[in-house]
């Protein structure tokens, strides 16, 4: 992140993956040169090939290169908040699992268990390239609301722009902070299943000796 001669030049984490299995955080650059926006990227997040195609039909969106940048940034924050909430989602099945109403219904096969954990590490694994681009957001937002281009007079309404999704990017990085403790929990929880199925066979086995 850094200004030189008037243009900008910024590097974030961007979440994709997500849809094939494989979360991971892949950087894009974008360089801010007067009215021209010029990205840099050997991925294509989903959310930045929703903002495309949304602004194929809604050219506001991209008539000068800071608006499409903050346009692009807002796309991305929207689709860490729908992750999130999927996250929950997937952590929710994964507690009716383990914390079943009945006993019996907590009897889950190795199998199952196996299964069960690795869920978890999938959940655990999504939550926190999350939170490495909800960071990297973050820091990409303080360093362009102290831009140059922001301080002119037309820039208002995009500092405003920018307050919002500063304020957005807190909350998410919170309640990020939130599933992932709730995930630490939820692994401890399906190893102490696994240890009371163990202890369980230890004893048939004793019993039989």
């Amino acid at each position: 992140l850094y200004e030189q001669d008037g243009v900008l030049y910024l590097t974030l984490s961007t979440l994709t993956g997500v849809q094939e299995g494989r979360p991971t955080a892949e950087p894009i650059g974008f360089v801010l040169a007067g009215d021209r926006l010029v990205s840099v990227r050997y991925a294509n997040p989903k959310p930045v090939a929703a903002f495309i195609a949304h602004a194929v039909h809604e050219q506001a969106l991209v008539r000068d290169g800071l608006t499409a940048l903050i346009g692009l940034i807002d796309a991305i924050v929207d689709r860490l908040a729908d992750e999130l909430e999927n996250a929950g989602a997937e952590m929710e099945n994964i507690s009716q699992g383990i914390f079943a109403k009945e006993i019996d219904e907590r009897r889950i096969p190795a199998a199952q268990l196996t299964a069960m954990l690795t869920r978890v590490g999938r959940a655990q694994s999504l939550v926190a390239r999350i939170r490495e681009t909800t960071v990297s957001t973050i820091r990409l937002l303080s360093f362009l609301n102290g831009s140059a281009p922001l301080h002119r007079p037309e820039g208002k309404g995009h500092r405003n722009h920018l307050g919002s999704l500063q304020t957005d990017c807190s909350a998410l990085l919170d309640h990020a902070s939130y599933l992932g403790d709730n995930l630490t929990f939820l692994l401890d929880a399906a190893l102490g299943l696994i240890s009371v199925e163990q202890n369980a066979a230890m004893k048939l086995f004793s019993w039989a000796a």
